[in-house]
């Protein structure tokens, strides 16, 4: 059976993306919004791949607003979730040229933003 949800949901979450601008408040609010419902969704169908990968971009989201906000430690870790998913994928569809590419975008975003003083300590 089809979720005829998913077309609705993907349509809403790009108009509240689409309102934040520069409110870096604002945009990080929006953001949470919508790795709670991505959240919900992946929980109810842990198998939906493509859930699984807006997740991941929630988390993606949810960085980049808190990196523009200034707080890199939440960025880092909201990065952190992010490849945890990605990697996730990558392993259980090696073939999948999109998992690997947010894959390695992740590991690029998450080096970007570790502080220059830290670079030592990279995992």
């Amino acid at each position: 059976m089809r979720n005829t949800s998913l077309p609705f949901l993907s349509f809403i979450k790009r108009a509240v993306r689409s309102c934040y601008g520069s409110d870096a408040g604002g945009a990080l609010e929006t953001c949470r919004k919508a790795l709670a419902l991505d959240a919900k969704l992946s929980g109810a169908y842990p198998m939906n791949a493509h859930y699984r990968e807006e997740l991941g971009i929630d988390y993606e989201k949810v960085g980049n607003a808190q990196e523009n906000l200034g707080d890199v430690n939440g960025a880092l870790e909201s990065y952190r979730k992010e490849l945890r998913i990605f990697e996730e994928q990558s392993v259980t569809d090696p073939a999948n040229a999109q998992f690997r590419s947010d894959l390695s975008s992740g590991f690029s975003r998450l080096l970007a933003c570790w502080p220059e003083s830290a670079k030592g300590e990279l995992p």
